[in-house]
């Protein structure tokens, strides 16, 4: 250890004594760079002198625990001397892997565009073209900021012209990387060889600049761009004369719309900006009031620049192509936006309180409001919105009793949903105000005749609530007609609200429980009609069998509610029967939400369908608990309450903002975004920290109840309502909403049957319930209780069908089919091949090395696809037919690779393995296949899964001998392409998440074994004799690649987004330095006499073994508190071990006192005081073991 931090001390020493020349030769800087200097200085004297204190004392802990210290203060310290430096050389990188990206996207899209008419498969033709398209978008984009980057000349126009290159960089990283996908599925459907060879040259070079550009820019992202906040000025100056530019160039007339834009299109992306906006202002607000991150509060201040930049760009795009948008109003709507947003900059700069943050927050908000208002499309819903808004009992109104208008009002509510996107939604919002405003009049005259006050107040809150929602629902229906991804969200606002009618009508009473129960139910099922007519959006995260699963639980459940509603009725036991009316109105309602979930399975489990995304966050869940905590702040905010209701109420704000913190947590784990990630993060810790602080205020107040404890409840309960509001804002991000499935043609034919069986169950059901009703007036009516029988045998009829119809489609056993069929005629292909080539040898070796890196282009991509349908196989039916046709495709380009290969090599010896190895593939994914098919995705099926498990891992076992002979073989004959693609593709896999198998300290364990056997390799490459070099590159290619497989497992399960976000990085820069050792050591074995090449790999071999050891270094922090733990397990062994020879001297009479006799009382305190202080450390520690590393520390 202390070896190790002399080499730091002399490196430190050098950093200084380099500073302090740059100082001389920068006098314009000399202050600047000598304080640096003087800090490092500093550090380093601290460094040197905990290092002869560890020298001088190696045993003591206390002197090791200082030199770790010393060192991390060094660190820190060189970290923030040379942060310009290290910020300008990241740059740097960016700019030159963008470069090369642009470029080689450029070629490959032509070289594209040369072969596409002489591919002979028609899917590869048009995903290539496709590809081609979404690429070509953002090149000219990328080579603009490239530009502008370069040519900035002041600090403000270089971080402008940064940031803009950071975010179009990442924009193009996954067009351009499955353009090369696509390019290579392609090659070998290209007829001509001078063009498929051409079009492999291209797409393996832009695979390469991908690694290079995903590295640069996973480092940039790094950076701390704090300094947006002291641009920002400029920035809203700009923002606002391009608005006023656009404003006279619309009176103008001369606004002309970008290609592809329409009305439609633009009005959607400008909600979408909106949104952004709103969210990011609430995470630049939330970043600055709850830590000191200045990387986030950077990175929040950057995202908000951005989407400001979209959002007058999407300003300006509607005026171009809307011609009845009011101009002006727009347009200044738009300014206050911008203006707003510029005030939230100042204040975050400036360090304001959190009060303050938080209304200029609500002022953004309040700005955007007004921007949408000021679309056409959505004027009709603000205009209905206001008059929800201005309802009265003055209001004019149908007379009818609040039954009868709950009933219509839900009716209303459900056709509102089903018009969504529809010509005659106009027609269902008017609607829906109608409806609402004879409920609501109608419900403040029953309110009158209720007999006590504390009733009518209770009901009158009950019915804000539900004009509230009656928004919501107006709301979220104005945002599904433009985007399809709120449809789940307005489902669960128009349930929430059908759930409030539902509670108002039971507090006013005015008939017979029986009745009102029915009734109720009724308005319940209504409310779940539309889950009947489309299934397009994911209700839940239920796999196929789970769906079926419990659609068969909800089955059973309805149908014991309904044989006890006959049951009941009979007996004429009204309590019992309004149970079971209840109880089989909620299983209707889940057996829908069941069924529609299966339906959507059904529909994109089509190989033509493309599957949606479920949100990341349940916006709508959180919404609810919000609502419910922002009202018990109100009420404590105005003092509107008594000493127990304050109790009950912080109770209820305590659960609900546990709940929200649970939800936040669950989303950061489901998001890749690092920002996002410690956001979330960030945002449940505050939640909890303002919750903590008003029970602890409550509390004083309930013990001493005084004018302060009042006000610090009252100041507490507004912190912790700002920090939900601003939650809430972040949650509308659209990038967090649910993602609408693609269904195809006969993804919807297979749909029919489902959702036809659910209409029917749903027809039935109300059916039934409503002859229950009846028979509250004529309990005794045989003809009742004939159609009771009736509807109690259709209610049984449409449940089988329902079920009938999911298991009917069964998704994947055809598909399986098909591909054990088509596996069978390739094991045939591939022997009939091995029998051409043995009888008609080539000596032509032209596109031999180009199929050999085809070959290995396959294996990756096809080990790629084993996990997938493993889990799909065990656990997820409904991705067994996308599963199977990818398998089927990748394993069909696999073979014709090798055979390809295997015919070209003039070498028995080889011919023979590439065949052998191609047919144990196939064979190996046959038995794979076939297992699937016994497993079918079925979670229960067990012992079908143990052989999922062994098929896949034998199907693993020959995809590595594949690529490991088609490494050795390209190896031994100097090309070291299929290496370098080997490496270069498992960096770009650590930028996706791997699911997580073991714990940490497993993955952790295999990580540090693959790096010292890189390091190892390293080592031995400069002094190894070229004919071995080949070896050790196949070598540390195989090992990179297992440390990359388990990087993605740790990089999951760290649960610090900065230090994930460190790991992977440090994993892809070991990466690139791997592909230039890899590549050196090919032009070593080509000239083993060059001594520049030989020096070069020494020096290239230096720089993996410094790279191994930021990787291990990364591993490191993230077990900090894990190794803490191990020590204070060795430390209280060994206390245990020093009581335990205590014991025995005091057993056996002989053990003497250390110091002065002391009294027992004196022990017995100290004895006290030592246990307090352990339980409350033991607190401690179990709270930091929940949160993360550094807090069990």
């Amino acid at each position: 250890m202390t070896r190790e931090a002399k080499k730091v001390i002399r490196q430190s020493q050098i950093l200084q004594e380099q500073i302090e020349t740059e100082a001389r030769e920068r006098p314009e800087q000399k202050d600047r760079l000598l304080d640096a200097a003087r800090k490092v200085a500093t550090a380093t004297s601290n460094m040197i002198e905990a290092t002869r204190e560890c020298e001088s004392r190696p045993t003591e802990a206390e002197s090791e625990m200082a030199l770790r210290n010393a060192a991390e203060r060094l660190a820190n310290v060189t970290n923030e001397t040379t942060s310009e430096q290290q910020a300008r050389y990241i740059m740097e990188r960016l700019e030159e892997a963008a470069k090369a990206t642009a470029y080689d996207s450029t070629q490959t899209i032509a070289a594209a565009n040369q072969a596409k008419e002489i591919i002979t498969t028609r899917s590869s033709v048009e995903l290539l073209v496709y590809e081609c398209t979404q690429t070509a978008e953002h090149v000219p984009k990328l080579i603009t900021c490239i530009r502008e980057s370069q040519q900035a000349k002041t600090s403000e126009e270089k971080f402008r012209a940064q940031s803009r290159l950071i975010r179009q960089s990442n924009e193009i990283v996954s067009p351009a990387t499955r353009l090369v996908e696509s390019s290579r599925t392609s090659i070998n459907s290209i007829s001509e060889p001078h063009v498929a060879s051409h079009l492999h040259e291209t797409s393996s070079s832009l695979a390469n600049s991908l690694v290079k550009l995903r590295t640069a820019l996973n480092a940039a992202q790094q950076l701390n761009f704090s300094q947006q906040l002291v641009y920002s000025e400029a920035l809203i100056r700009e923002l606002d004369e391009y608005l006023q530019d656009t404003q006279r160039m619309a009176h103008a007339r001369q606004l002309h719309p970008q290609r592809g834009v329409t009305a439609s299109s633009a009005c959607t992306k400008l909600m979408s900006t909106s949104r952004h906006v709103g969210s990011a202002v609430a995470q630049l607000v939330t970043a600055a009031s709850a830590n000191d991150d200045q990387q986030h509060i950077g990175a929040s201040a950057v995202e908000l620049a951005q989407n400001l930049r979209d959002f007058t760009e999407e300003i300006r795009d509607v005026l171009s192509v809307r011609s009845d948008v009011n101009i002006d109003r727009l347009v200044v709507s738009a300014r206050s936006v911008v203006h707003d947003s510029g005030l939230a900059f100042d204040k975050v700069r400036e360090k304001a309180p959190a009060a303050q943050l938080s209304e200029v927050a609500r002022q953004v908000a309040n700005s955007l409001r007004q921007v949408i208002a000021c679309i056409p499309d959505n004027q009709h819903v603000e205009t209905a919105i206001q008059e929800i808004r201005k309802v009265s009992a003055s209001t004019p109104s149908k007379e009818m009793d609040v039954r009868t208008a709950a009933q219509k009002l839900v009716e209303s509510t459900s056709e509102l949903l089903l018009s969504v996107n529809q010509p005659q939604h106009n027609e269902a919002v008017n609607a829906f105000v109608g409806s609402y405003t004879n409920f609501h009049t109608a419900v403040i005259a029953a309110i009158k005749n209720l007999p006590d006050m504390p009733a009518r107040i209770a009901t009158t809150e009950l019915l804000e609530k539900a004009r509230e929602e009656a928004i919501s629902v107006l709301s979220r229906s104005s945002l599904a007609s433009t985007d399809i991804s709120h449809m789940q969200e307005l489902a669960e606002e128009s349930r929430s609200f059908t759930s409030t009618v539902n509670q108002l009508v039971d507090s006013i009473g005015g008939e017979e429980p029986w009745q009102r129960e029915c009734d109720a139910a009724l308005r319940q099922i209504q409310a779940v009609r539309h889950l009947a007519e489309q299934a397009t959006v994911p209700v839940n995260d239920d796999s196929y069998f789970g769906s079926l699963d419990r659609v068969t639980e909800e089955a059973r459940k309805l149908g014991e509610a309904m044989t006890g509603i006959a049951r009941n009725a009979k007996n004429l036991d009204t309590s019992s029967l309004c149970t079971s009316v209840r109880s089989s109105a909620d299983a209707v309602c889940r057996l829908a939400e069941a069924a529609n979930q299966s339906a959507y399975l059904v529909g994109v489990a089509n190989p033509r369908s493309t599957r949606g995304r479920a949100a990341i966050v349940d916006g709508a869940a959180l919404r609810r608990s919000a609502q419910l905590v922002k009202q018990v702040c109100d009420r404590i905010a105005t003092r509107n309450y008594s000493q127990e209701q304050l109790l009950n109420d912080t109770t209820i704000a305590a659960k609900h903002t546990s709940s929200i913190a649970n939800m936040c947590r669950n989303a950061s784990e489901r998001s890749v975004n690092v920002n996002v990630k410690k956001h979330l993060v960030n945002s449940a810790k505050e939640l909890a920290a303002k919750t903590s602080a008003l029970i602890t205020a409550v509390r004083a107040h309930d013990t001493r109840p005084t004018p302060e404890t009042e006000a610090a409840c009252t100041e507490t309960a507004a912190a912790l309502k700002s920090a939900t509001e601003q939650l809430e804002h972040f949650i509308e991000n659209p990038d967090f909403a649910a993602l609408p499935g693609q269904i195809s043609d006969e993804g919807r034919a297979n749909q029919r049957p489902v959702l036809s069986g659910t209409r029917q169950m749903l027809d039935a059901s109300a059916e039934m319930i409503k002859t229950a009703r009846s028979l509250a007036s004529a309990p005794r009516d045989s003809a009742i209780w004939q159609r009771l029988a009736d509807n109690s045998r259709d209610v049984s009829d449409s449940i089988k069908g329902l079920v009938a119809a999911i298991r009917d489609a069964a998704p994947g056993q055809a598909e399986m089919d098909r591909a054990i069929e088509f596996l069978q005629k390739l094991i045939v292909e591939i022997e009939r091949s091995a029998m051409d080539a043995y009888k008609s040898p080539n000596t032509v070796k032209g596109p031999q090395k180009r199929m050999q890196q085809q070959v290995g282009h396959a294996t990756h991509a096809l080990e790629e696809k084993v996990d997938p349908l493993r889990m799909a196989a065990k656990g997820k039916g409904e991705d067994l037919p996308h599963c199977v046709e990818d398998h089927c495709r990748t394993t069909e380009a696999l073979v014709m690779a090798a055979c390809q290969a295997a015919s070209l090599s003039p070498d028995s010896a080889t011919q023979a393995e590439m065949f052998e190895r191609a047919k144990t593939v196939v064979e190996a994914e046959l038995e794979m296949m076939v297992a699937s098919r016994d497993a079918g995705g079925n979670q229960k099926a067990q012992e079908a899964h143990r052989r999922v498990d062994e098929a896949a891992e034998q199907l693993k076992d020959a995809l590595s001998d594949m690529r490991k002979t088609v490494g050795k073989i390209s190896s031994d004959e100097g090309a070291v392409e299929g290496l370098v693609d080997n490496i270069a593709h498992s960096i770009e896999s650590t930028d996706s998440a791997a699911a997580t198998q073991g714990t940490f300290a497993d993955v952790q364990t295999r990580m540090v074994a693959g790096l010292e056997a890189i390091r190892s390799i390293a080592n031995d490459m400069p002094y190894a004799k070229p004919e071995v070099l080949g070896g050790l590159a196949v070598n540390m290619s195989e090992k990179y690649r297992g440390v990359a497989m388990d990087a993605r497992q740790a990089i999951t399960m760290l649960t610090n987004p900065d230090l994930s976000h460190r790991l992977k990085l440090s994993v892809q820069k070991l990466g690139n330095s791997c592909i230039q050792t890899v590549k050196i050591a090919g032009k070593k074995r080509a000239y083993p006499t060059d001594t520049r090449i030989s020096e070069t790999l020494l020096t290239e071999t230096k720089i993996v073994v410094e790279r191994v050891e930021e990787v291990l270094a990364a591993l490191h922090e993230g077990s900090k508190g894990t190794q803490a733990c191990i020590n204070a397990a060795n430390t209280v062994s060994g206390i245990i071990g020093d009581l335990d020879t205590t014991i025995l001297f005091a057993t056996s009479g002989t053990l003497n006192p250390s110091d002065a006799p002391r009294d027992f009382q004196y022990h017995r305190d100290v004895i006290l005081k030592t246990a307090k202080a352990l339980v409350e450390d033991t607190k401690a520690l179990v709270a930091g073991a929940a949160s993360n590393q550094v807090g069990i520390i």
